[in-house]
């Protein structure tokens, strides 16, 4: 899909190849188009908008970045520094799932407020209004916990060299994320195939 947008949309609208507003405005429409393949609701368009506006504040920003991170002394390559942009990146893309998923504009505007008044009812009570119990956040945590190790583990131990070198491993790797999957695909009460996010598409 990346690919078909840029050949057949960003590449003709100019690409990069234009004024800087030109190519800023390029990016919100290829945005705005990709939402609306999602599905033929404000709700997709607002978020592939919201995508675009990301990239278009980082490129607007990125001089005062370079400039602060310059006062500061800290380098690109800063361990802490790429941790943050992780982190901020992770939750931007969090909020604008929010759009994806919600029924209807009011809704997501709904989450949002919910959202940001978590340091006035706390966190578990913003999430379990939203039906995440106890046990379930104990999950996420769980997940992301795995996912940050397995990051590490890719950038840092070169697992993927060592798993391709290693036939056992490899396979042995394959079988538990196989088995991960099936206990662990299907999870939480009231559970529906039908209302898998990509289903209808």
């Amino acid at each position: 899909m990346s690919s078909w947008f840029k050949d057949y949309l960003y590449f003709p609208l100019g690409g990069s190849r234009c004024s800087k507003w030109r190519h800023r405005l390029n990016i919100m429409i290829v945005f705005a188009v990709s939402g609306l393949w999602h599905g033929a609701a404000l709700t997709f368009v607002a978020w592939g908008l919201l995508n675009g506006l990301y990239q278009v504040l980082s490129d607007l920003l990125q001089p005062a970045r370079k400039k602060l991170l310059s006062l500061l002394h800290i380098s690109d390559e800063n361990k802490g520094y790429k941790v943050f942009r992780i982190l901020v990146t992770f939750c931007l893309t969090c909020l604008a799932w929010v759009l994806f998923r919600a029924n209807s504009l009011s809704d997501a505007m709904q989450i949002y407020g919910a959202i940001f008044r978590i340091p006035l009812s706390g966190i578990h009570g913003s999430l379990a209004a939203f039906g995440v119990s106890f046990p379930t956040l104990v999950l996420m945590l769980l997940c992301v916990l795995a996912l940050l190790a397995a990051d590490w583990f890719i950038h840092n131990r070169k697992l993927p060299q060592k798993l391709n070198n290693t036939l056992v491993l490899r396979y042995a790797v394959y079988f538990i994320l196989i088995a991960v999957m099936l206990l662990f695909g299907s999870y939480g009460d009231g559970y529906d195939p039908q209302d898998f996010v990509y289903f209808q598409f």
